[in-house]
């Protein structure tokens, strides 16, 4: 069983109503070319594939970070050209 999965099954147990996936495991680099290994959304499409886990209900999320140019809080997308330069 993927950790992920082994978390939130054991969590669930417990009586935990919420789990808060993140980057699993986060930001690991490949060696050779540095780029990370998962994308942001690796751990919540993990669990859509656990047995056992029929009733999780998986919520996206949007990445929010601090925009240098509004000077506020935005959503981030890493699509757009100023994804690099505006995001703290």
């Amino acid at each position: 069983m993927h950790l992920v999965q082994w978390h939130c099954r054991a969590r669930m147990v417990a009586g935990a109503n919420f789990y808060i996936v993140g980057r699993d495991p986060a930001g690991m680099p490949h060696p050779a070319t540095g780029k990370d290994l998962y994308e942001p959304s690796h751990g919540a499409k993990v669990l859509t594939m656990a047995p056992g886990l029929v009733s999780l209900e998986i919520v996206p999320f949007k990445v929010a970070a601090y925009n240098k140019v509004k000077g506020a809080m935005d959503f981030y997308e890493p699509k757009k050209p100023e994804a690099t330069t505006h995001w703290v």
